[in-house]
């Protein structure tokens, strides 16, 4: 009777704790786009979801010629496949209601995890095409609850607290307001959480109290958030009381990238694209150094020198970490890397810590934890082996599913090249081993 009674007080305490810390439905209506001379109506589209929550879809979908078919579905990119899929063939009707797929679209029986929610139009004589993709995610709060409550658990109230919503790269963000309990606190862990791996960032702050109020801005200085580069975050807290641990706040928000990645990028594939610039042997491309950044005061070594058939080429290569990195000092000028560019710092003959050692990288997590839709254009996707720090790949992403890279052998033309289709295949070959890993420039 008491493991009963003690269950019943549980399982009302974990309902409360739900209802009061979810998340909420991102429902945001009266919606308008167009793709061509395709466009979607007072249409409505899911940002983060609670497990089990339902979301309702609705819009009108509206073409200047006759509409053939139409696809309105969840894709479940992890395993590229739908999810849910609504198919509706001979419509040859200019408009078609999007709630017609309502009833096909259990977004309550997702579990978590990130989606996208789709929609395809096929106009008569027409090709299909994608005229929607929003990507959402479906997040467990309930049960983080339930793995860190305890029987009886404080009320919790929040007093000026806020969230840094959606900012630009490098924008500073203080946190304020007070945490009270009605149970003494005896310990805080916050911080900020990467959302696609649920893990955290470097920016936690875990502290010993004996309070019943905790004043968050004793910690403002600790959760660099102006530190952080461009993706989708959640703000944190767990409280540690005399009835056990207990969510505070788990506010998810957003950072805009800088734009120097995508400088990085327009580089590399500049780069990839002149036939004159190549892969180059490591001990020779290294002792050179970088093409932009002059070699006049390189010291080259008799045996290297014996090597180099064709020395004036060998100014224009690259090694794969070399090509990345000068991508980054000459193309989005930060001044950091191009010092270590023009010093020959970025060599492949360091450690693992090449981007780590920079103040404008931060690792967003191991390539076994990711997936291409985690990834921005400019990411650098790290390989480097268990046994040896110097037998290593670096490659950088530029969007949609492919990368440019520096690989192979000799001077062949395409040994500096963008692979198409590549990425997803790359980060599945990495799953294994948690010292292959994505860095993010997180400079404004």
């Amino acid at each position: 009777m008491y493991i009963f009674r003690r269950n019943q007080r549980v399982m009302a305490v974990l309902l409360s704790l739900v209802m009061v810390f979810s998340l909420a439905v991102t429902d945001v209506h009266a919606i308008t786009t167009s793709v061509g001379t395709i466009t979607l109506k007072s249409y409505n589209v899911p940002s983060t979801i609670d497990l089990g929550k339902s979301f309702s879809i609705k819009g009108k979908i509206k073409a200047k010629t006759k509409i053939k078919k139409v696809e309105i579905g969840i894709y479940n990119p992890k395993v590229s496949k739908w999810k849910y899929k609504y198919t509706k063939s001979g419509i040859n009707k200019k408009t078609f209601s999007i709630k017609k797929a309502d009833s096909k679209l259990k977004f309550g029986n997702l579990r978590a995890g990130t989606y996208y929610y789709r929609i395809y139009v096929q106009l008569k004589g027409k090709k299909k095409k994608r005229v929607l993709s929003q990507r959402f995610t479906v997040v467990d709060n309930r049960a983080e609850t339930i793995a860190l409550s305890v029987a009886e658990s404080p009320n919790i109230t929040l007093s000026g607290v806020r969230a840094p919503g959606t900012y630009q790269c490098g924008k500073v963000f203080n946190t304020t307001g007070v945490v009270s309990s009605s149970s003494k606190i005896n310990k805080v862990e916050v911080g900020i959480v990467f959302a696609p791996t649920n893990k955290w960032t470097d920016y936690k702050y875990t502290a010993s109290a004996s309070t019943y109020n905790y004043d968050l801005s004793v910690i403002a200085s600790r959760l660099r958030f102006d530190l952080l580069p461009g993706g989708n975050y959640r703000y944190r807290m767990y409280l540690h009381t005399d009835k056990g641990v207990v969510i505070a706040f788990n506010k998810e928000f957003t950072v805009l990238p800088s734009a120097k990645p995508k400088a990085a990028v327009n580089w590399a594939i500049r780069i990839a694209n002149d036939d004159s610039f190549t892969y180059g042997e490591k001990p020779i491309a290294n002792q050179q150094g970088c093409f932009f950044c002059g070699n006049n005061d390189r010291k080259v070594t008799a045996a290297i020198k014996k090597k180099m058939e064709e020395p004036e080429r060998y100014e224009k290569t690259y090694v794969c970490l070399t090509f990345v990195g000068a991508a980054y000092a000459h193309g989005a000028g930060d001044p950091e890397i191009l010092k270590a560019c023009q010093k020959r710092y970025m060599t492949m003959y360091e450690t693992n810590d090449n981007f780590r050692k920079f103040s404008c990288w931060m690792k967003i997590g191991a390539c076994k934890d990711l997936t291409v839709n985690d990834l921005q254009p400019g990411d650098v996707i790290i390989k480097w082996s268990d046994h040896n720090d110097n037998n290593g790949h670096v490659c950088m992403y530029i969007g949609g599913n492919d990368l440019v890279e520096s690989s192979g052998g000799g001077w062949g033309a395409n040994s500096i090249a963008v692979k198409r289709d590549a990425v997803a295949k790359r980060l599945a070959s990495l799953s294994s081993s948690s010292k292959n890993y994505v860095m993010r420039y997180r400079l404004p």
